[in-house]
């Protein structure tokens, strides 16, 4: 299946069980704030499901009926009506049965009713004050269904807890779309400000160039008015440049010296230092001979070698090379 069907499908079970949801959370308030022995109603429209088969084969048992709010005077002989019932077995509770005959008893209008199913008329008259209201619609398959869906063994794993997980589920996804929309906002807002800094960081260059520019313009106007050249402020630009190119080669010179003679130091301490050995050596007359050859080459080896690296150490080009 696409991946944008799928979507639409979830998108659109989301949208059917938050109203089945919602219708629900009506339906219980209104049960919970009607009147006590008053049928509730949603805009003028009761529901009721019947018990009995008295209107068979009009209305089957076990189906649903819609009760329309009506006024008595509109009513006619052959309407169906739902009442409260004064008959002592019923104790009160909705019947629905047809209209037969009317007949006035003083100031009070009775109406007499009779299930279509029945033989005879009912024992006791329906007061205008009882009726709740005529029938306009029935339908036994959701009469039926809704008895399947009143049983808690069905209702609570069949109705109750997929709504929940659907509800769960678009709880969940509106948290993520409000977060990812937080958080597209915070992107949103720094990549205006780094805009906004950049703008003004580009103004704030702009700004010190064209300062810089009118300050070396006027600068250049002093200068060709002081000295009535410009050729000249180069020319002494450039001399003080090679000057100062000489005083660096000069300073280069002064320390690679300064290392030359370090290192003939060192040599001459090495020479010195041998030679002390040769002569203690001598006065000791022990070994004298090998150990003054010893002494001997190994002063010459580091004498040798350090006179031969001195040596190659010529002046070039203002700078000391080995």
């Amino acid at each position: 299946m696409p991946k944008s069907i799928k979507n639409i499908l979830l998108k659109l079970v989301n949208v059917v069980s938050v109203l089945i949801i919602l219708a629900s959370i009506v339906a219980l308030l209104k049960v919970v704030l009607a009147k006590p022995g008053e049928a509730p109603n949603f805009f003028g429209y009761s529901l009721f499901r019947v018990m009995t088969g008295s209107m068979e084969p009009t209305i089957p048992t076990n189906s649903l009926i819609v009760v329309q709010r009506t006024d008595t005077q509109q009513l006619a002989e052959g309407d169906i009506i739902t009442f409260y019932s004064r008959d002592p077995s019923l104790m009160g509770e909705p019947n629905t049965h047809r209209i037969i005959r009317f007949e006035q008893e003083g100031e009070k209008r009775l109406i007499y009713t009779k299930g279509d199913a029945n033989n005879i008329e009912d024992h006791y008259a329906v007061h205008e004050e009882d009726v709740i209201g005529k029938v306009v619609y029935s339908s036994e398959k959701i009469g039926n269904f809704v008895r399947l869906v009143s049983n808690p063994i069905v209702f609570i794993p069949l109705i109750v807890i997929p709504l929940a997980i659907m509800l769960l589920r678009s709880l969940y996804d509106g948290f993520v779309a409000a977060k990812n929309l937080a958080k597209e906002e915070e992107e949103a807002a720094v990549r205006e400000a780094l805009a906004e800094l950049r703008e003004k960081r580009k103004a704030a260059g702009l700004a010190t160039g064209t300062a810089e520019k009118n300050a070396g313009v006027k600068n250049s106007g002093e200068e060709l008015t002081t000295d009535g050249s410009l050729g000249d402020d180069i020319k002494t630009t450039k001399q003080v440049n090679e000057a100062d190119a000489a005083t660096s080669i000069e300073q280069t010179v002064v320390n690679e010296k300064r290392i030359v003679a370090s290192e003939i130091q060192i040599v001459t301490n090495e020479k010195q230092s041998i030679t002390s050995g040769y002569r203690k050596a001598a006065e000791a007359n022990v070994g004298d001979k090998v150990l003054v050859t010893a002494d001997q080459r190994q002063w010459r080896e580091r004498y040798g070698v350090r006179q031969r690296s001195l040596k190659r150490k010529r002046l070039h080009g203002g700078k000391w090379t080995r």
